[in-house]
């Protein structure tokens, strides 16, 4: 069979159709042609990061279109798919259909549309645009006021939002300069461009911070010039008010006076404790029944086997619970002794081992009164103490005092110390129970 391609006949094969022959960009062809696309228009290209080419599909050439879209280049005939920048796979119903690709500042693209068939590759026409000259923000820094310990607040300007709308504003800051977004980005929320400001808080006090406005639209970031400041020193406290002038005595909410001693640069007084009143007024009950004493779990007083005569030359005794009360026993300025101060004083005076003897007063102690000098001027009587039970002993040959520290070995138990006339060490501190009644003396709080 022969067929007339336009110059010459020419022999088809035998049992060939002949009404597959089609006439392809005005050739007779065999078989089905390439698609045929058109590149109809690049837009948005002076207005728009973002150029939208519009591409029409004219003919699928008798074949599925596998792929089309567009190819982009900064030099001519861009090719598939080494410039493909955008594509749509389905085959498609002729028409327009819109493809984008990101431009740069002041230059120029070449753009073609292009198809994919079992054919081959079409292109489109090619045309050319050229991109306007984009511009940032133009960002100003405008103050940093109330500057402080560790915040600052940092006002800022856009005076012209360049080629696009800003899309976000605020400030970059760092303790090194040359700051940028890689540093501390802080975004402001305040509406406008003008004028907007952020608190810059957490900061560190007497150190300095770079800062520098900052603002960004479609086509970049800007900053402001660089400006620097310094947070605020924290002052240094008001040094201590210098103590009170050293006492050389004590009188107690009753009216009783107790001559004071220095020892280990503490002062003590050196007269056990003879109060009946808690230093906001309250009295503290005398309990002279035994039964009544060895129950109780309130503060109380007694004498020395309930008689006048011992309290006037050894004092009151005391339970634990009157001394501990936190209505307080010692006057404003005053404590009770804890462990630490008992400990340095006795450490001050050679050590557990002797200082006993130095703490012991030379008289009203039964014999032997081992190693007793009073060289301290402590005073320590033999005051003897009241026991759980509520009977007294041990006047003569025992002086006990409580200490203000919490017993670790159980809440029933309170802390003392001890001298007796057979040693010149001292013992303690030791836990013994919260009913016995024991001396008190009282250490000042300088």
């Amino acid at each position: 069979m022969l067929y007339w391609d336009g110059t010459k006949w020419t022999t088809l094969p035998k049992g060939t159709n002949g009404q597959y022959l089609k006439w392809c960009n005005d050739t007779l062809t065999w078989g089905p042609c390439l698609p045929v696309i058109n590149t109809k228009a690049v837009k948005n290209v002076n207005d728009h990061p973002q150029a939208i080419v519009d591409v029409a599909v004219l003919s699928d050439g008798g074949s599925y279109i596998l792929e089309f879209g567009i190819c982009v280049s900064k030099n001519p005939n861009p090719t598939y798919p080494n410039d493909q920048v955008g594509a749509t796979y389905p085959n498609t119903q002729l028409g327009i259909t819109q493809f984008g690709f990101d431009t740069e500042s002041n230059t120029t693209y070449y753009v073609r549309a292009f198809a994919v068939s079992n054919v081959g590759v079409a292109y489109g026409n090619e045309l050319s645009v050229t991109s306007k000259t984009f511009s940032a923000p133009v960002v100003l820094l405008d103050s940093i006021s109330s500057i402080g310990t560790s915040s600052a607040i940092l006002w800022g300007t856009v005076s012209n939002e360049g080629s696009f709308s800003v899309s976000q504003k605020g400030f970059v800051w760092d303790t090194i300069p040359n700051v940028s977004i890689t540093n501390n980005l802080l975004l402001s929320t305040s509406a406008g461009n003008s004028n907007y400001s952020t608190d810059l808080l957490n900061l560190k006090p007497n150190k300095r911070y770079y800062v520098r406005a900052y603002a960004g639209n479609a086509h970049g970031n800007s900053y402001s010039a660089e400006q620097s400041f310094i947070t605020d020193t924290i002052p240094a406290p008001p040094p201590p008010p210098p103590p009170p002038p050293a006492p050389t005595s004590l009188t107690d909410i009753d009216g009783n006076v107790y001559p004071v001693v220095k020892i280990a640069n503490k002062h003590w007084i050196s007269k056990n404790l003879d109060v009946t009143h808690y230093k906001n007024g309250d009295s503290i009950p005398q309990v002279q029944d035994a039964a009544t004493w060895a129950n109780l779990t309130t503060g109380a007083w007694c004498y020395y086997e309930n008689q006048t005569a011992n309290g006037t030359t050894y004092g009151k005794l005391y339970n634990w619970y009157a001394m501990n009360d936190p209505r307080g026993i010692a006057p404003a300025g005053w404590h009770v002794p804890n462990d630490e101060e008992w400990v340095a004083m006795i450490d001050s005076l050679g050590g557990s081992g002797i200082a006993g003897g130095k703490l012991k007063a030379t008289t009203l102690w039964n014999s032997p009164n081992t190693g007793a000098t009073n060289s301290s001027g402590f005073n320590g009587l033999p005051g003897g103490a009241r026991l759980p039970r509520g009977v007294f002993d041990y006047k003569g040959m025992w002086g006990q005092w409580w200490s203000s520290t919490p017993s670790q070995m159980s809440n029933d138990l309170g802390i003392f110390l001890q001298l007796t006339n057979e040693s010149q060490g001292i013992s303690g501190p030791n836990p013994f129970e919260k009913q016995y009644g024991y001396s008190i003396r009282l250490i000042w709080n300088y």
